[in-house]
């Protein structure tokens, strides 16, 4: 998979979905965040890349970023809700897990895990902010790789 980093203000991309080769008919914006920063620190906003993209790409991505929402929601209450179960009843060899795993799960969403996996799956691009003028962007397609570098400057990586 080939990636780059770029400086955010001079990001430019190819008027084609990265996922399929299509001309494309909107834009998707990517969140580029830094990891662990959203635990150490204040909040802050992500930085959005606009990535054109193919209705087909757009309406696929917005419908998986909904289901994984749901199961992750779904997962941590189940899963909370057994282990406090579990914890009342005594068993906490049981109950430490299915806590453990429940909070892991709702704390890592935070650094952006999750989107950045399905950017990668289904749009074919997913980025990650490495310092406040750098973004390292990864590529699942070498054709959309070689268009984008023709129009942007990168340190290949």
């Amino acid at each position: 998979m080939p990636s780059a980093s770029i400086n955010p203000a001079t990001i430019r991309f190819p008027k084609k979905c990265p996922h399929c080769g299509r001309p494309a008919d909107g834009t998707f914006a990517v969140a580029a965040v830094r990891g662990l920063d959203a635990f150490v620190g204040g909040y802050s906003v992500p930085l959005l890349l606009d990535l054109p993209v193919c209705r087909d790409a757009f309406e696929r991505r917005r419908a998986a970023a909904i289901a994984a929402l749901v199961a992750v929601l779904l997962f941590v209450v189940v899963a909370g809700g057994c282990a406090v179960w579990l914890a009342i009843r005594g068993h906490w060899l049981g109950a430490i897990p299915l806590a453990a795993s429940a909070v892991l799960l709702a704390a890592s969403g935070r650094t952006g895990w999750d989107s950045a996996l399905l950017d990668r799956a289904i749009l074919g691009l997913s980025a990650r902010s490495v310092s406040s003028s750098d973004v390292r962007l990864r590529f699942s397609r070498r054709e959309y790789y070689d268009q984008w570098a023709k129009l942007n400057h990168v340190k290949r990586t």
